[in-house]
C-alpha cells in the first residue's frame, strides 16, 4: 500500500491550472524527493496528497483511502505534515508546540522528548516558539512531526509530507533533518520532501517526481532519483544548465555538496 495521486487536476479559481493529469506513487518506506521549479505546484501536490485540498478531478489516495475523505482524527494519526513556513499564533512554548504531534493519539512525553532531543531543542523548551530564529522554528515543525509518527503502527500506511524542511537550516542542521526523515522512512513510512537543493536531493531520496511549469510530471511519474537527477531532464525543466561534480566530504565523511 502507498500514498498516490492518480490523473490529479488542479487549479486556483482566478488563476491557469496548477496541476495537469498528475499521477505518481509515494511508496512506503521510502524517500521521494518533489521537485520542479517555483510555481510548479509542489506545494499544492502536497497539500492535495494531505487531503486538506480536493483535487477537482483525479484522486489522491493513502492505502487506498481517498485522503479528503479522511476525519481530522484520521488525518493526524496516518499524515504528518511540515510546512514551508511554521507559524504558531498564540505564545505557546517550543516543548508545547512539539507535544501538539500528539494531538490524535495518545500522550507520550518520551516520544516528545525524543523528538526534541534528535532536532537539538532540549535547551530551548521553556522558550516561546515565535522568539525562536526561522530555522530554529523550522526543527521544531520537524520535531513536532517526529513526535507525532513515533507510534508503531504495523500494516497501516502513513506518510511525511514536508515542504521544503531544511530551506532555513545550516548545513549541519539540514543533514540531520534529513537524515531523521531518512530513518521514518526506513521504520515504514512513506516521506515526501520538497527540496530545491538537488544535491541533497541525490544524497537523501530514493526516488523523485520531477514537475514542470506547467503543471505536469517530467517522464509521466515517479522514478528512481537516479534517473530523474540527470543533467539533460534538470536542464528541460528549469532552463539552465547543469553537470554532475565530485561530492564534498567535511570530516567524518559528511557530503555536503554532490550528486549533480
Amino acid at each position: 500500500m502507498s500514498l498516490r495521486a492518480e490523473q490529479v487536476e488542479y487549479a486556483y479559481a482566478a488563476g491557469r491550472p496548477v496541476l495537469r493529469g498528475v499521477s505518481a506513487k509515494f511508496a512506503a518506506g521510502a524517500v521521494t524527493a518533489l521537485l520542479g521549479p517555483n510555481g510548479s505546484g509542489k506545494s499544492t501536490l502536497l497539500r492535495l496528497l494531505l487531503g486538506t485540498l480536493s483535487p477537482q478531478a483525479g484522486r489522491c489516495e493513502i492505502g487506498g483511502e481517498a485522503t479528503a475523505g479522511l476525519s481530522a482524527n484520521a488525518r493526524g494519526v496516518r499524515l504528518a505534515f511540515v510546512p514551508q513556513r511554521p507559524t504558531v499564533w498564540a505564545p505557546f512554548k517550543v516543548r508545547e508546540v512539539v507535544a501538539m504531534g500528539r494531538h490524535a493519539q495518545r500522550r507520550d512525553d518520551g516520544a516528545v522528548d525524543a523528538a526534541l532531543v534528535a532536532m537539538e531543542l532540549s535547551d530551548r523548551v521553556e522558550e516561546p516558539f515565535g522568539t525562536l530564529s526561522v530555522g530554529q522554528q523550522q526543527r521544531a515543525a520537524l520535531a513536532r512531526v517526529l513526535a507525532q509518527v513515533a507510534d508503531e503502527r504495523p500494516g497501516e500506511t502513513r506518510a511525511i509530507l514536508a515542504d521544503e524542511p531544511v530551506a532555513a537550516l545550516d548545513p549541519r542542521h539540514a543533514l540531520a533533518a534529513l537524515a531523521a526523515l531518512r530513518a521514518e522512512a526506513a521504520r515504514g513510512l512513506a516521506v515526501v520532501v520538497v527540496l530545491h537543493d538537488l544535491a541533497l536531493a541525490a544524497r537523501y531520496a530514493d526516488r523523485a517526481v520531477l514537475l514542470t511549469d506547467r503543471g505536469t510530471v517530467d517522464g509521466g511519474g515517479d522514478a528512481p532519483a537516479e534517473e530523474v537527477l540527470v543533467p539533460e531532464r534538470l536542464a528541460r525543466v528549469f532552463g539552465t544548465g547543469f553537470r554532475h561534480v565530485e561530492r564534498l566530504e567535511a570530516v567524518g565523511g559528511t557530503t555536503l555538496a554532490g550528486g549533480v
